[in-house]
């Protein structure tokens, strides 16, 4: 069983990325049930699973800069307590 990008999710938590194609910055919005001593964390990485990014945050929306990272396609990662909670692409055209 083969299991895609999009099928990768936790079903208490979602979230979006905007813009997308996205330039120096962007946006990522989560939404789900707020519980108490949650952290959440994102990686950013590329198709060769390296990773380009990491960010601990514990607001349901951040603003995260990709002014160091080059042009591409990438994946973002999102963790609560350690735990996935979704997988999605992120385009970067500057």
């Amino acid at each position: 069983v083969s299991v895609g990008v999009d099928e990768l999710h936790n079903k208490n938590y979602k979230f979006k990325i905007y813009p997308n194609p996205a330039d120096e910055e962007f946006q990522l919005s989560l939404n789900g049930t707020r519980l108490p001593n949650s952290s959440f964390s994102l990686t950013v990485f590329d198709i060769t699973v390296s990773t380009f990014k990491e960010i601990s945050f514990n607001q349901y929306c951040i603003i995260i800069n990709t002014s160091d990272i080059e042009n591409g396609m990438y994946y973002i990662a999102v963790y609560n307590n350690n735990n996935l909670v979704a997988v999605q692409k992120l385009i970067l055209a500057k």
